[in-house]
């Protein structure tokens, strides 16, 4: 049962995700360029609606964040919204497609963040791995036909910002965990 219901959660993300592209990519055909802010500011906002629904009807539990925690946590919550709105922005530029052919080089940067932040020198396999990826985003950018430098950088952007986060996160909390009122 628990495995059945882990597929169909990884099926819902995805199928979400495709969702999420595709609007936000018809909507900022139709609207001019500010508007990967507004799409953001209010992807966050019923983001955040939406939790605050669960946690007052008691679906998820309400986290308990110490001050130091929160000290924490909130550049990551920057880099995170920062990350959408350059992700928002090379959608409004590009093709979907490329958007996320270049946002394929992810493993890259967090190699890169991993070594420049966390001091974690890669394996020669490891780089090794990451030349396939580099070389298959060149060539597409060579070869993209909606290619523009302002979506390539907006999504190159979105990759550093995300990656930036996951690295720090690892750094910051180093495995501390968050309780909640469900946990004792």
């Amino acid at each position: 049962a628990g495995t059945v219901q882990l597929g169909a959660m990884i099926v819902a993300w995805y199928l979400l995700n495709i969702y999420f592209n595709i609007y936000n990519k018809q909507v900022l055909q139709v609207l001019p360029l500010p508007l990967p802010y507004t799409i953001t500011a209010f992807q966050l906002a019923f983001g955040s609606l939406v939790i605050f629904f669960m946690w007052a009807a008691k679906l998820h539990p309400v986290p308990k964040l110490s001050a130091a925690q929160l000290a924490k946590i909130a550049p990551l919550a920057a880099g995170h919204m920062l990350g959408t709105v350059f992700t928002n922005m090379s959608l409004g530029m590009v093709a979907v497609s490329f958007t996320h052919t270049v946002k394929a080089s992810e493993p890259f940067f967090t190699v890169l963040l991993s070594a420049f932040f966390l001091g974690e020198v890669p394996s020669p396999l490891v780089l090794g791995s990451l030349v396939p990826i580099v070389g298959g985003v060149a060539l597409a950018s060579l070869t993209e036909v909606s290619f523009n430098w302002v979506g390539f950088w907006s999504a190159m952007a979105s990759n550093l910002l995300n990656q930036t986060r996951n690295v720090l996160s690892k750094r910051l909390l180093g495995g501390e965990e968050v309780r909640s009122s469900w946990t004792t």
